[in-house]
């Protein structure tokens, strides 16, 4: 940009280095470092000025076409948006601009879940007896003491027509709404939608 705001690559420079330094000093860790870093020299690459001229306006459509247009994480953008608030509050001393800058929405991580024929070849590749009965015990019984086969049984349990509250108890959820997680990793076939009219004959 061609005005009295921009930031030249010398002065980008400087600032990262400044940055830097505070954050070593400060007993932060490396990755710490890298990231916080880079959320400032990516906002100054993208307007093109010294965060001290920088409005929160300019911020926010930053933290958008990360998010949009740059398809990164919100867990990334978390992280970005960690870094400028320690940079505006620490190195600029804007500590209310600083709380304006909005972290991400969180988003729920779905469960990787194996499917049958993949655990059929975990099970027959266990050439430990105690280990496969182990495993299989797992299972069978959706303990949790095992992550993987608890989401396994979970899931296939709904795809082989157990209803949400009977599966609450079981894995002891005490919200619905972590069960119904389930839902959105299980193939779960579609039924024929019927009226509980068409049961009525049944009475007579």
């Amino acid at each position: 940009m061609e005005n009295g705001n921009s930031i030249s690559v010398k002065e980008l420079g400087s600032l990262l280095e400044k940055m830097k330094k505070r954050l070593a000093v400060s007993n932060h860790s490396e990755q710490t470092i890298v990231n916080y870093l880079r959320s400032v020299e990516y906002l100054c690459k993208h307007t093109g000025k010294h965060p001290a001229d920088t409005e929160i306006d300019e911020i926010t459509d930053y933290l958008y076409q990360l998010q949009y247009h740059k398809f990164r994480a919100w867990r990334t953008i978390k992280i970005y948006v960690a870094g400028l608030r320690w940079y505006y509050t620490h190195m600029l001393n804007r500590e209310e601009l600083a709380f304006k800058i909005p972290y991400p929405r969180e988003e729920q991580d779905l469960p990787i879940v194996l499917s049958r024929r993949e655990l059929f070849k975990l099970f027959s590749n266990c050439d430990n007896v105690k280990h496969k009965l182990m495993l299989t015990m797992l299972y069978a019984s959706g303990l949790r003491r095992n992550e993987l086969l608890n989401l396994c049984f979970a899931s296939h349990s709904l795809e082989d027509g157990m209803n949400l509250r009977t599966l609450q108890d079981i894995l002891g959820h005490s919200s619905i709404k972590t069960t119904m997680i389930y839902l959105h990793v299980s193939e779960i076939p579609l039924f024929k939608g019927f009226s509980p009219f068409d049961n009525w004959e049944d009475m007579s």
